[in-house]
């Protein structure tokens, strides 16, 4: 489902945008195994930290600063119960102090203009496949893993800093509601909604016709 839907997106824009960009993002995130030993009597839960590791395409509207960039992204939390997670995110960012702007994003060069330019809110729906080990859930043993597809929200601000006209580096910080649900397995529960809070970077490569000869397609 995940795969199909990444097809989707990335097809539709590569098709639709002027100007495109690919990123590779990296945030650091917890799973508090808390989540799990309430139901399932685990003594020794644990807080565990991890790299979410991260790919987007980049586009905008053309005629104002507000840009998406649909993520992939996969994390393995480890600890007792092996908790490895992988996403499909939507951001949508927008750019109060340069909304009507027409800075030929996301790189620019006057250092005075770093925050108007640069600075972003974020909103992001998405939604990610959550799986853990069932044989390390009260010793089941059994190949099959507790897994569940879970709805999420999130809020964010960003600072784009155009290194030059091919790379942008933007670090961030990152607010993720993640809608509880029901795990199914050997084990069937649920768990209320969780939250994290991550920083994290981002580094973009942008590839356009008229710094670097590489031709976009553009709607006709």
């Amino acid at each position: 489902m995940i795969r199909f839907a990444s097809f989707i997106f990335l097809s539709y824009f590569s098709i639709h945008c002027t100007y495109s960009q690919i990123g590779l993002n990296v945030h650091l995130s917890s799973f508090d195994e808390n989540l799990f030993s309430a139901h399932l009597g685990n003594a020794n839960p644990q807080q565990n930290t991890a790299p979410v590791l991260g790919i987007d395409y980049w586009f905008r509207l053309k005629q104002k600063r507000i840009e998406f960039q649909p993520t992939i992204q996969y994390a393995d939390y480890g600890g007792i119960y092996e908790v490895r997670q992988v996403g499909l995110l939507l951001h949508a960012s927008i750019y109060p102090f340069d909304l009507d702007g027409d800075c030929n994003c996301p790189t620019f060069s006057k250092e005075n203009e770093l925050i108007k330019k640069g600075f972003y809110v974020r909103l992001t729906p998405g939604f990610g496949h959550w799986a853990a080990s069932a044989q390390k859930v009260r010793g089941f043993e059994t190949a099959d893993d507790l897994s569940v597809i879970l709805p999420e929200i999130g809020l964010g601000i960003g600072l784009d800093i155009g290194i030059s006209n091919l790379f942008t580096l933007t670090p961030q910080l990152r607010y993720r509601y993640i809608i509880g649900g029901n795990w199914d397995g050997e084990v069937d529960f649920s768990f209320d909604a969780f939250d994290i809070l991550e920083p994290g970077l981002r580094l973009g490569l942008r590839f356009d016709e008229k710094n670097y000869g590489f031709k976009t397609r553009r709607r006709r």
